[in-house]
């Protein structure tokens, strides 16, 4: 059997690199939410404990029940939404993924 030459075949890849609040706004859950399961995790991110601070202090006490109990103690729950933020019209703000 003949090895393929891999290296010669060509393909075109296009990238498309898109930012929206909307998508902010779940990477933030998705990291707050991770260091709520394991504040270990706190020192890992380059935004540091301080900012973790900041989000419980400002964050009203239901608030961070419902985060809690909505992601099942996991910040992958959140990474399923990006496909409904994705399919909203733009400009695909906070409050517009609610909406779709």
């Amino acid at each position: 059997m003949a090895a393929q030459n891999i290296p010669s075949r060509r393909y075109a890849l296009t990238v498309e690199v898109e930012t929206s609040p909307a998508y902010e706004f779940l990477i933030s859950l998705c990291v707050f939410n991770d260091a709520c399961v394991d504040f270990h995790s706190e020192t890992t991110y380059d935004i540091g404990k301080a900012w973790f601070d900041d989000v419980r202090a400002k964050a009203s006490p239901e608030l961070l029940e419902n985060i809690e109990q909505f992601s099942f103690h996991s910040h992958e729950v959140w990474e399923h939404v990006f496909g409904l933020a994705y399919n909203c019209p733009p400009p695909r703000d906070v409050p517009t993924p609610g909406d779709c």
